[in-house]
């Protein structure tokens, strides 16, 4: 086992996702029956449990963490251990409908391996929902500004995160990666009215929300 599943198994917190989080991907993926769904980061399943009682749909995840899908395992379909930005998956190329690929892109050294693992694997009408932190959100701007920087547990910086996103540098490697942004619905700084944030979304979106499409 390397350093980055190391890491993950050792983990002394479970992953969880927001509630505002939450209800912007699943408007994302709209009608969830009869559809195939990855969910890339799976931790134990929970998200996956929720979105099965959405509609019946086929549920798979997969994480790098041995204890996570395990646990994964009695609530999906099927969880499998795999480390996306170094190994290739055992699923057939144009495979699922939907991929979900939330608070992972973060964690990785390599996201443009992990991305092209995910577009062979999603149907050619398939869509790739991604979220990630804005480092350059205005809040984090000020914290910077006064020197304040400071790795923690659920956070902007928390420890696993090694791979920091804006808003504008997510979009730019889509595109290099081959993808086209599909819809666009960020989460927006509570201090900030939506309007603007969808304006300013580099710095005023605290969490970017993208859903994408393969060109080809």
């Amino acid at each position: 086992m390397d350093a980055f599943g190391t890491y993950y198994n050792t983990m002394e917190y479970t992953y969880g996702m927001s509630s505002s989080r939450k209800a912007k991907i699943f408007a994302l993926l709209g009608d969830v029956s009869g559809k195939r769904i990855l969910d890339v980061g799976c931790a134990g399943g929970y998200f996956g449990e929720e979105v099965k009682k959405k509609g019946d749909c086929e549920f798979i995840g997969i994480d790098i963490s041995e204890k996570s899908v395990a646990e994964a395992k009695t609530k999906i379909d099927g969880a499998f251990v795999v480390d996306i930005q170094s190994e290739k998956t055992n699923f057939p190329n144009d495979h699922f409908d939907a991929i979900i690929f939330s608070e992972v892109i973060e964690h990785l050294l390599f996201p443009e391996k992990a991305l092209e693992e995910l577009k062979r694997i999603m149907k050619k009408d398939g869509v790739l929902i991604i979220t990630t932190p804005n480092l350059l959100v205005f809040s984090n701007r000020v914290r910077m500004l006064f020197g304040k920087f400071e790795y923690k547990d659920f956070t902007y910086f928390e420890r696993g995160h090694i791979h920091f996103f804006t808003v504008a540098s997510l979009r730019k490697l889509l595109k290099e990666e081959g993808f086209m942004i599909d819809a666009t619905d960020n989460l927006i700084h509570p201090k900030v009215p939506v309007w603007l944030g969808n304006i300013f979304p580099n710095l005023f979106a605290y969490q970017a929300i993208v859903r994408v499409k393969k060109i080809s």
